[in-house]
């Protein structure tokens, strides 16, 4: 128990000397973060035919990711389509019979019911097929592969985890005092560790919320422009040159 306390003393006492330090020079550590990722997950049953990306691999926005056989389901979607323009022509041409009182409004009303139900099946195999080739919501990168080609996977199966690197932000947790001198849109440099180069940012949004243990707050901020040599998941110390001089 003593041991436990004495733990819990450090990482305070850890946590209360990094704000004193960072409050003294600026410095904060930061990690590079997507502002947008996903896990796809299929929307149909089907066995996978093509997974042109893998892991580490970058795409385009609009790039073919992964691709089912979806045979049948062409085949389906063909036959609705075959059906719904059938019903098509049944209900036309029972509108046509109609104004010459040679068929009843109630076999017409039928006609245009089961010519609304041809029309809702047809949008349910286009939305099928619609979900055998998943394209790339983003430019980025492929995080991991979850399955493999030629694999059967069932509707809700998670398939392929992917990030954006159209805009990369920094997460900082700073001190609570901070938010009273740093604003949105503040300029800052955030040396990353990796690549060994300083880069220029800004402060995009300041949490909403202190942690009451830390006493700190994140702060998120964005690159000024698009960079090549930096990914999601490096970090670096960020750099406030206002800090000093604008902190009540």
């Amino acid at each position: 128990m003593t041991r436990w306390i004495q733990f819990i003393g450090t990482v305070m006492f850890a946590v209360i000397f990094s704000q004193v330090t960072a409050q003294e020079n600026g410095d904060i550590r930061g990690l590079v973060q997507p502002r947008d990722q996903a896990l796809i997950s299929s929307e149909i049953s089907a066995r996978v035919i093509d997974l042109p990306f893998r892991a580490g691999d970058a795409f385009n926005k609009g790039d073919l990711i992964l691709e089912f056989d979806c045979a049948m389901y062409q085949a389906q979607l063909e036959a609705a389509s075959a059906n719904l323009e059938a019903k098509k022509s049944e209900y036309a041409n029972a509108q046509e019979l109609l104004s010459y009182k040679a068929t009843s409004p109630i076999q017409v009303e039928i006609l245009k019911s089961e010519t609304r139900q041809a029309e809702a099946q047809f949008e349910i195999e286009r939305l099928r097929v619609e979900g055998c080739q998943i394209k790339a919501p983003y430019s980025g990168r492929v995080i991991e592969l979850l399955v493999n080609e030629h694999e059967s996977v069932n509707r809700g199966t998670k398939l392929i985890a992917i990030l954006s690197e159209e805009q990369l932000e920094i997460e900082l947790i700073v001190p609570s005092s901070w938010p009273n001198w740093l604003n949105k849109g503040d300029a800052f440099s955030i040396r990353i560790d990796e690549t060994g180069k300083r880069y220029e940012a800004q402060i995009l949004r300041i949490g909403a919320a202190v942690d009451p243990v830390s006493q700190t707050i994140l702060v998120v901020g964005t690159f000024r422009e698009s960079l090549i040599d930096v990914r999601a998941g490096m970090s670096g110390t960020a750099q406030f040159s206002n800090q000093g001089s604008n902190q009540p």
